[in-house]
């Protein structure tokens, strides 16, 4: 019987652009904890979380259909406790509202900063 040896924690990163998405990927990787998916798109994004739950999924807000917030609200329901960093270029305060309102874990405004990626992550772990 095959024994799942990896026992890294799963993160999804949503993110259209593709230097930021290498950016965060290699950030994660890093980290030798962190296994990483990707999604360019918000159906991708729920379509792999509801499939796979990560233990945490970085989502930018302003990605193709549906955009960040609408799959953050999607996410929300399928698992109330889905632990989901908002990832964005601006930092609106009305879209930062309306994604605490939401029950988002945490914000990461771009350019990424890994310090502040691995607080989140720290955050994470207890």
């Amino acid at each position: 019987m095959a024994e799942n040896s990896d026992k890294r924690l799963k993160a999804l990163i949503v993110e259209d652009d593709l230097d930021s998405l290498e950016i965060l990927t290699n950030i994660l990787d890093n980290t030798g904890v962190i296994k990483c998916e990707t999604a360019r798109t918000g159906m991708q994004a729920i379509e792999y979380f509801t499939s796979n739950k990560p233990h945490i999924t970085f989502l930018d807000i302003d990605i193709p259909a549906p955009d960040g917030i609408e799959t953050l609200k999607i996410i929300k329901q399928a698992d109330p406790t889905a632990k989901v960093v908002m990832v964005t270029g601006c930092s609106d305060i009305k879209t930062v509202k309306k994604a605490v309102s939401l029950g988002v874990y945490g914000y990461v405004v771009k350019p990424f900063v890994p310090a502040k990626i691995l607080t989140v992550l720290k955050k994470l772990n207890g």
